[in-house]
This record gives C-alpha cells, structure tokens and sequence, in this order.
C-alpha cells in the first residue's frame, strides 16, 4: 500500500470525505483509499460528515462546492474541487511527469475565488491557461 497522495500529504489514518457521484468521485475515493486513508463517501455535502477530516474532495456542481469550499476555510480543511487528469503522471500518452500543487489557503479565500474567474485560454500548447499573468505578491508561511 501507498502510503502518500499524489499531493504529498501522508494520508495514512486520516479521515477523507469524498462528495459526489460518478467515476471522477469513484477514482479520488480509491485512490485515497490506495493511500491508507479512511475514506468516507457522501452523494451532498453535509457539515456533520465533514466533522473531523482533514481533507475533502468534491465531485459537485458549483453551488455545492462554494458551500464545501467555505466550510473548509473556516475550519482550515485541504479541499479539492478540481481535478485536470491531463497533469497526472501519466495523464497524457507517453507522459512520465506529473505535476502537483498543495498548499492551504488560512486567510484571503476571497483571492483565490478571484483567480478562479479570470479569463483563460490556449498558451504554449496548453489550455485552460490565464490569458492575463496573475502574480500572487505575497504569500506568508503559517508554523502552525
């Protein structure tokens, strides 16, 4: 058994609550089940089957992942409502890299909803690419 995520979060013993139906929530559930983690699965997000988890994957339409968004930043959960399988190692024919992002946003969630909606476009042979550069000024290292 792997004891890590793709994301390089050691999952082992931790509670994963898995939202949603379908494959994109079947594949994230066994992957984190792959993983050691203890997966939990839910068809609509519900705070009380997030009590206690320490990450939360959202196979959900938008409403219901601004909710799960806003109920992980107010109680310092990872969340994922995107997944872009062309990145995965492996995601393309002949693909032997992979390419991850983790990271917690404690304050300023309104920022990253911001970047969310930017206009995005082709660049370099890659879509879904913002058309204008966004530039994060400055970003803090939280010890706890």
């Amino acid at each position: 058994m792997n004891a890590y995520y793709p994301a390089f979060l050691d999952l082992r013993d931790k509670s994963c609550l898995v939202v949603g139906t379908g494959g994109l929530s079947d594949e994230k559930a066994a992957s984190l089940n792959r993983a050691g983690a203890r997966v939990k699965r839910a068809v609509r997000f519900d705070p009380e089957d997030a009590r206690d988890v320490f990450l939360i994957v959202a196979d959900v339409e938008e409403r219901e992942a601004a909710a799960i968004r806003d109920f992980g930043d107010t109680r310092k959960i990872f969340v994922n409502l995107v997944d872009n399988p062309a990145l995965d190692q492996g995601g393309q024919p002949g693909q032997t890299w992979g390419y991850a992002v983790f990271g917690r946003v404690v304050d300023g969630m309104g920022v990253v909803d911001e970047i969310a909606q930017v206009r995005t476009g082709q660049k370099a042979g890659m879509g879904d690419v913002p058309v204008e550069p966004v530039l994060i000024l400055r970003a803090y290292r939280d010890e706890n």
